[in-house]
């Protein structure tokens, strides 16, 4: 009778116990005592009437009734139970179930959609901004260099001839040769080894480089980096993004000059063919006074030629650059 007090004072204060659920009841068996801690834990043990657990429990548990131990026991694994439950809920993340992968990707669709077409506007806009400040550049060259030509503008060859091709006013370099007709002859330049119209701002260093001649909306066949190597070794037909007005009015044969600078137009985005017009639904102009003006052409590119014109449509195609350049019939 004297074992608890006993066991008490050599320092035994906690056990280990067996409790189970079986078909007959809930039972808890004492397996060993031990020593020192006071920490409470389970292991269980699967069995063939349901599961069993190891407990640790305080040794005052032991100093009662089978039926407090009991209660003590179970209150206490329900608490545990409670607490892993919880944690387990906070640790699980349920994944995405297949209608809503589909809803977020159609949601994700739609915003799309919604949002490409803003995006290339956005683009477009500033890429008419660059352009604008391109073309500004070439006016304050052309105005360098009629100041130092006495008011004239840099020669284009190619309405110098006895059948002028505005068309090809957006070339800045021709493959200089003398040989052939002589009409071929005065289609090539005579000077400045095949520079030809806004080319010689280059040749003469009125420009820096020659990326100011190329728009970044451009998608046609002429971009910057096709000829990167030719303006360098000013070899082969260079051709820009951006369409000359000429030295003179090739129907008049009058030479353009600065008298009325804010109604002449000097240039303008290629007009070449529809693959050249940069912006697809207008144009950028340049203005003798240096302005550069946007204007909404949606019809313009409709009355570009596709391919190079034959026939009457080589008329009706410089019938439309003289309209922009001499007429300003179009951009009015």
């Amino acid at each position: 009778m004297f074992f608890v007090p006993i066991a008490l004072i050599i320092g035994l204060d906690s056990a280990f116990f067996i409790y189970s659920e079986t078909q007959s009841g809930m039972t808890w068996t004492q397996i060993r005592r031990g020593h020192g801690s006071r920490e409470l834990g389970f292991d269980r043990a699967s069995s063939q009437y349901g599961s069993s657990t190891r407990v640790r429990v305080p040794m005052k548990w032991v100093l009662g009734s089978k039926e407090d131990i009991q209660e003590r026991v179970m209150n206490y694994r329900a608490t545990i139970s409670t607490a892993r439950s919880r944690n387990d809920r906070s640790v699980q993340r349920p994944g995405f179930s297949l209608i809503e992968l589909l809803v977020v990707m159609a949601i994700t669709g739609v915003l799309t959609a919604l949002l490409v077409p803003t995006l290339s506007s956005i683009r477009e806009s500033a890429n008419r901004v660059i352009s604008a400040s391109n073309q500004r550049m070439i006016g304050q060259a052309l105005t360098m260099y009629a100041s130092d030509h006495k008011d004239r503008l840099p020669r284009s060859s190619v309405i110098d001839l006895s059948t002028p091709m505005p068309g090809e006013l957006m070339a800045a370099h021709f493959e200089y040769s003398n040989t052939g007709s002589e009409e071929n002859r005065r289609y090539q330049p005579d000077y400045l080894a095949g520079w030809d119209g806004i080319g010689l701002l280059y040749a003469l260093r009125y420009v820096e480089g020659h990326e100011v001649f190329y728009c970044p909306s451009h998608e046609g066949q002429h971009q910057v980096e096709r000829y990167s190597q030719a303006w360098e070794d000013g070899r082969g037909t260079i051709y820009t993004n951006y369409h000359y007005a000429g030295h003179k009015n090739w129907e008049t044969g009058l030479h353009r000059r600065f008298a009325n600078p804010e109604r002449m137009v000097l240039l303008t985005d290629g007009l070449r063919r529809q693959s050249d017009l940069s912006h697809r639904t207008g144009l950028n102009v340049l203005m003798g006074d240096g302005s550069v003006r946007w204007h909404e052409l949606p019809t313009l590119l409709a009355r570009l030629p596709v391919h190079d014109p034959v026939g009457i449509e080589i008329r009706d195609h410089h019938d439309l650059i003289n309209e922009v350049f001499n007429l300003n019939g179009v951009i009015d």
